[in-house]
């Protein structure tokens, strides 16, 4: 944040210019706060004024407002099954970030996640299919999520483990 001073004549014989030179300021401005004193000198008085700005920039309010996205319901764009799955590739998204102790969204975005709770059966082959989910990430974690998906799926349906977990061998 920054501050700029101006000197407002109270005085003024026709225009006045100090007074237009703060009114643009004020609308080209992203301004803060204003303070403003009075100094009286007689026919010399004129208003101090203080304003505090951001140059080129947004408010606190206006960058939180920038970063709230109209959230996406799955629940509606999803199929009862799929969207069952969405919730267990969730499970194991979360599961994996805090073992690599990154946020979630670093791992695999919901709309990802999505695209691979349409897809049923998931696979080595199914992760190189979704966009954003390039050769590093399923390098970094595309064995490790395959085998907690069937970890939570086996969970869920109770059936045992297989021998290679889940995970399509390259």
């Amino acid at each position: 944040m920054q501050y700029k001073f101006f000197s407002v004549p109270a005085v003024v014989f026709g225009a006045n210019a100090a007074e237009d030179e703060l009114n643009v300021f004020l609308r080209s401005h992203r301004i803060l706060s204003t303070q403003r004193e009075f100094v009286s000198c007689g026919q010399q008085s004129y208003w101090c004024c203080c304003v505090e700005y951001i140059e080129n920039g947004k408010t606190e309010e206006e960058r939180y407002r920038s970063s709230q996205r109209e959230k996406t319901d799955y629940k509606k764009l999803l199929s009862e099954e799929e969207f069952a799955n969405f919730m267990i590739l969730r499970e194991c998204r979360k599961e994996l970030a805090e073992e690599a102790a990154v946020p979630a969204y670093a791992i695999f975005l919901d709309e990802q996640l999505a695209e691979l709770a349409k897809m049923g059966d998931i696979q080595e082959q199914s992760l190189r299919k979704i966009r954003g989910i390039g050769e590093k990430k399923i390098e970094k974690y595309g064995n490790r999520f395959l085998s907690l998906l069937e970890k939570k799926r086996n969970e869920k349906s109770g059936q045992p483990l297989s021998e290679d977990h889940g995970v399509e061998k390259s």
